[in-house]
């Protein structure tokens, strides 16, 4: 995907595998919602977040999705790392950190 982007090529090989992972977002999102585990099933919202505006950003030229595609990333990647950061000092510390 960088390579492509750093050569100018086309960016709809992206969006049509954007579809794919949209798809698995939502499942995940689904799945670890129903089983109760609340801070994943926030990620893999985030996830779905990404890939729905990624989609119409690269199959359809929508300029602006780009600021808006970036975004749900860093919000995203704050979780992950919070997530991350909560599991490893529960684990190792004995933390009663949310997760």
């Amino acid at each position: 995907m960088a390579y492509r982007r750093y050569i100018g090529s086309s960016a709809a090989p992206d969006g049509w595998m954007a579809i794919a992972y949209l798809f698995v977002s939502v499942l995940g999102a689904c799945v670890f919602g129903h089983a109760g585990d609340i801070p994943v099933m926030i990620i893999f919202i985030g996830l779905t977040l990404i890939y729905l505006v990624e989609v119409p950003t690269r199959l359809a030229g929508w300029s602006s999705g780009g600021r808006l595609v970036a975004l749900f990333q860093c919000l995203t990647g704050i979780w992950l790392m919070y997530c991350t950061w909560a599991a490893t000092v529960n684990t190792a510390l004995g933390y009663k950190l949310w997760i």
